[in-house]
């Protein structure tokens, strides 16, 4: 929703982009401005905190499925809160929007690298390929919280990351000698049945 608010957007803003101090209490440092951008305030908020939401495997380096108050890390719920205090927000209105978009931004961005692997200009082509399989993944990630809006249930997602209904749509699209290309998450649920 355009509520006009702009401010400097760095694009990227998530975890293994910031240089913490010794005692990890303090940011020195923030690193990867090549994406940075005039914007909303929230998208780089929004673009962190899918990484609660994304696995911890298969190529995927999110949050989703580990121990994070053992590591010191807020929930997402808790980490959103704190923006809106030290921003005097009461909340955030239609959260899960801002989500979503980054989802469908993702999606986008791997969707360019791995084009360019099938013309042959990928810097790393077998991760482009890989890349490319995770596209319909984080886009249904994306309706699914478009289709739950506030309702979504972030300790679900925390323990599954991949929902049984992405594994199977993309399951039954693909042939079974396809499925050992998959990245390790989605092979790995699918070897377990965990799912079913």
């Amino acid at each position: 929703p355009d509520d006009g608010q702009v401010s400097l957007v760095h694009g990227d803003y998530r975890l293994d982009n910031m240089v913490f101090s010794h005692d990890a209490h303090e940011i020195i440092g923030i690193l990867d401005w090549e994406l940075s951008t005039l914007g909303h305030p929230l998208a780089d908020l929004a673009y962190q905190c899918m990484q609660w939401r994304l696995p911890h495997q298969g190529g995927f380096r999110g949050l989703g499925g580990i121990d994070k108050a053992a590591l010191g890390i807020p929930s997402e719920k808790d980490y959103v809160a704190a923006y809106c205090k030290r921003r005097n927000l009461s909340g955030i209105d239609n959260w899960h929007f801002y989500v979503a978009f980054c989802f469908f931004r993702l999606a986008a961005i791997l969707q360019g690298v791995y084009k360019r692997s099938l013309d042959g200009n990928a810097s790393n082509p077998e991760k482009a390929k890989q890349y490319g399989i995770a596209v319909p993944i984080l886009g249904h990630l994306a309706m699914e919280m478009i289709d739950k809006g506030e309702n979504i249930d972030q300790e679900q997602m925390d323990r599954h990351s991949l929902h049984s209904s992405i594994i199977k749509w993309l399951v039954h699209r693909m042939p079974g000698q396809s499925r050992q290309k998959l990245p390790g998450i989605v092979y790995n649920e699918i070897d377990n049945q965990s799912c079913w």
